[in-house]
C-alpha cells in the first residue's frame, strides 16, 4: 500500500495537536505490483504524484488494457469515537475507462487523494487491478499536516495532499 490516511479515525493517542489519524504504509514492489503494466484512468495530477511515488522497473512498458467488468468502488463510511468523527472514504478501481468519471464526480463531491493500493486485488476474470483511495474529511475540523509524519518517499504525496486539501478547505473549522 501506498498511501497517507487522514483523518481516518478518532483515538485517544495524541499526534501534535490532533488524534492519531494516520495510517501510512509503502511497500517497494520492484516492478512486481505491475504498475506499470496496467492502464490507469486517473486525473493527470493524481497520475503524475503516483508515478513519482511508485517505484516501477522502468523501460519499455507494455501496458495491458483491463479485461471484464470494473468491481465496484467501496465506500468505507465515517467512524465515530466520543462524539468525533473521522473520514469517509471510497475505494476505486482505476484500470477501466469510466473510473475517471467517479473519481471526478467525486472530487466534486469533496473526495480527495488518500492513496493507492497497486494490483493487490483481482477482478472476477482473476487479473490483478488497482484501487485509487479517496477520502472526504470531516467538515467541523481543520486537519494539520504539520501533525502528519511520512518517510521520505512518501513526502511528495504529502505535499500534493497538503495543498490539495488547502485548496479545497476554505471553511474555518477548529483543528482536532
Amino acid at each position: 500500500m501506498t498511501g497517507i490516511l487522514p483523518a481516518k479515525y478518532p483515538d485517544e493517542l495524541v499526534v501534535a495537536n490532533q488524534p492519531e489519524s494516520v495510517a501510512t504504509g509503502i511497500g517497494f514492489f520492484d516492478g512486481s505490483s505491475g504498475w506499470e503494466t496496467r492502464q490507469q484512468y486517473l486525473p493527470e495530477d493524481y497520475k503524475e504524484i503516483l508515478d513519482e511515488i511508485i517505484v516501477t522497473k522502468g523501460g519499455p512498458r507494455n501496458i495491458t488494457p483491463a479485461s471484464g467488468p470494473m468491481p465496484s468502488p467501496i465506500h468505507i463510511p465515517a467512524e465515530t469515537a466520543e462524539g468525533r468523527h473521522g473520514s469517509e472514504f471510497t475505494e476505486v478501481p482505476v484500470n477501466w475507462p469510466e473510473s475517471l468519471n467517479i473519481i471526478n464526480k467525486l472530487r466534486e463531491d469533496g473526495y480527495l487523494l488518500a492513496g493507492i493500493l497497486p494490483g493487490l486485488f483481482k477482478n472476477a476474470d482473476n487479473v490483478a487491478y488497482d484501487n485509487l483511495i479517496m477520502y472526504r474529511p470531516p467538515t467541523h475540523v481543520n486537519l494539520d499536516f504539520d501533525a502528519i509524519h511520512v518517510v521520505p518517499n512518501l513526502a511528495p504525496l504529502h505535499d500534493f495532499m497538503r495543498k490539495e486539501y488547502l485548496r479545497r478547505s476554505t471553511n474555518k473549522a477548529q483543528p482536532f
